[in-house]
């Protein structure tokens, strides 16, 4: 057996068996980790084939089918969960056609990993971008002083600085009627919840997460819950809303598709792109884990991935038009 031959039958293996864990219904960790590198996977699964292909002379008629057949299907599957994101799809949020500062505001959405000490690379790009609303995560005593200078133009602030990687700074310019840091799931996981008005008066409910990720050895049941709890939240208020932070789920999984159809809200990068965020050290291994969900009466006017600031995330930016 070839090299090349034997590359292809392993990444035709994992391919197959990374495209089969998701499919089983457990909350497990382990398992639901494998929702997040599709595009990797998917990747895999076209390589496998492309050394098959190569091969193919010297490989035995059903050997060589039987391969291409499941390394076929598996990139075939991984396709159907990325495709709505690819840029030349039909998107299900509008564009701004026409320019209306008066009704525009911007969100910017950043976890710093709290480990990171390059305080002055956020503080600079707050400076720069200058957003409406600031969200940042894994904040603890350390970032909340060194923020503090640039936060300092905000005239509503709340702040939970924490030790344990969910610490939250939410800071805004617009109006607040209501605001509050609560704790959905778990008293060491913050949440925030406010209540806002534009400069042109237009009022709309925000809710900042940074839920607990799958991880390997824990369920990601908790992590659902505050989602499809935010979900609810939102259907049942009837009111104009954006979700945002590092939900610690990729656009395309079941709880996130759930959370969407459930609260009525849309995604701004289907349509557009991936606009990966993490992880911001490995172009390799990315995918979009920082999201800025919001009701279908707001219209995107911009949607970008800032840059490096020293986390293992890309913040993001978003810039809404709210309706008349």
């Amino acid at each position: 057996m070839t090299i090349p031959m034997f590359a292809a039958i392993l990444l035709c293996a994992v391919s197959a068996l990374l495209t089969l864990a998701p499919l089983l219904r457990v909350k497990f960790g382990l398992v639901r980790v494998w929702d997040f590198p599709r595009p990797q996977i998917a990747a895999a699964s076209a390589l496998s084939l492309g050394l098959l292909v190569a091969e193919s002379p010297d490989v035995p008629g059903p050997i060589g089918f039987s391969i291409g057949a499941i390394a076929l299907t598996a990139l075939l599957y991984q396709s159907t969960h990325i495709a709505p994101y690819l840029p030349f799809l039909a998107s299900r949020s509008p564009q701004a056609r026409a320019s209306h500062p008066e009704r525009e505001f911007s969100v910017l959405i950043a976890n710093v990993k709290r480990e990171n000490k390059q305080f002055s690379m956020l503080g600079d790009l707050i400076a720069k971008c200058d957003p409406d609303i600031v969200l940042v995560l894994e904040t603890d005593e350390h970032w909340r002083s060194a923020l503090e200078p640039v936060l300092s133009r905000y005239r509503v602030r709340l702040s939970d600085p924490l030790d344990n990687y969910y610490g939250m700074m939410f800071s805004t310019r617009l109006d607040m009627t209501q605001g509050h840091i609560l704790r959905p799931v778990r008293p060491d996981i913050p949440a925030v919840e406010a209540r806002l008005r534009t400069a042109s008066g237009f009022e709309f409910d925000f809710y900042g997460l940074h839920p607990i990720p799958p991880m390997p050895d824990q369920s990601s049941t908790e992590r659902d819950i505050e989602l499809l709890v935010a979900a609810a939240k939102v259907r049942e208020r009837g009111r104009p809303a954006i979700v945002g932070g590092d939900l610690n789920d990729v656009a395309w999984s079941r709880t996130t598709q759930r959370f969407l159809t459930t609260s009525g809200m849309v995604d701004p990068r289907v349509g557009r792109g991936l606009y990966a965020t993490f992880h911001a050290d490995y172009w390799f291994l990315r995918w979009p884990l920082d999201h800025v969900f919001y009701s279908p009466e707001f219209k995107l006017v911009s949607l970008k991935v800032m840059p490096h600031i020293g986390s293992d995330h890309f913040p993001i930016f978003v810039r809404l038009q709210a309706p008349q």
